[in-house]
């Protein structure tokens, strides 16, 4: 595949079961982590860069919560496959945790 063509769009992801459980923190997804929506925003020889639009940090004083756009990669051997929508395009809301496996298309 030519990921290329892919950058900037909404992918869905399927990583391996291991990797989704140790980096939950950053995913924050809903229950079923390993299977997820994310649009793409680079790739290199490392793996695939993804962007998670709406990160929250939990202040340990109990304050307010802050979210964040971020950036992560997920290395290829962690990638069991990519399925791409090249003919769709996806509208704000329309992918949502409360379907249980994304975190594109959130909003606050």
């Amino acid at each position: 595949m030519v990921f290329e063509k892919h950058v900037g769009k909404t992918v869905l992801l399927n990583i391996r079961e291991e990797f989704a459980s140790n980096n939950g923190s950053l995913i924050q997804s809903a229950a079923n982590t390993k299977l997820f929506y994310a649009k793409v925003v680079d790739f290199d020889s490392y793996g695939l860069w993804v962007e998670n639009p709406n990160w929250t940090v939990f202040p340990k004083d109990g304050g307010p919560s802050k979210s964040y756009k971020i950036d992560f990669v997920i290395p290829w051997q962690q990638i069991i496959s990519v399925a791409t929508f090249p003919d769709r395009v996806f509208e704000s809301g329309e992918i949502s945790d409360e379907k249980g496996i994304s975190f594109i298309g959130c909003e606050s």
